[in-house]
């Protein structure tokens, strides 16, 4: 019985403790790539918080260009009225003075038989 004491006792401080060993060794491997991922997780969410305030910015520019560009349209839109107003005034005022020429050469003709 002495002999078996003596075996496992060799076992349990030979085999037992080297496995143990490992095992710490194997804990701490897993503690440092444990930090390492962590830090690597806190890079990218910051990196990613950036991205997503960059990508805002980017809509809101989006957004200030499509206004203007509305804008502009509503302006141009506004000046083809315009436009089209002072074409129509124009023929009225063309046909207008179409009038006062043929009753101005209607005038002369008469003012013509007049003799002084």
């Amino acid at each position: 019985m002495s002999d078996s004491s003596n075996s496992l006792l060799d076992f349990v401080s030979k085999d037992i403790e080297e496995s143990f060993e490992k095992f710490l060794e194997v804990a701490n491997a897993y503690s440092e790539d444990a930090v390492y991922v962590d830090a690597l997780i806190t890079d990218f969410s910051a990196a990613s918080e950036e991205l997503l305030a960059s990508i805002g910015n980017v809509i809101l520019s989006i957004h200030e260009v499509a206004k203007a560009a509305s804008e502009g349209a509503i302006g141009t839109g506004e000046i083809a009225e315009k436009v089209a107003n002072i074409t129509a005034m124009s023929s009225e005022i063309t046909g207008q003075v179409d009038i006062t020429r043929g009753s101005s050469v209607r005038l002369h003709k008469e003012i013509a038989g007049f003799t002084i």
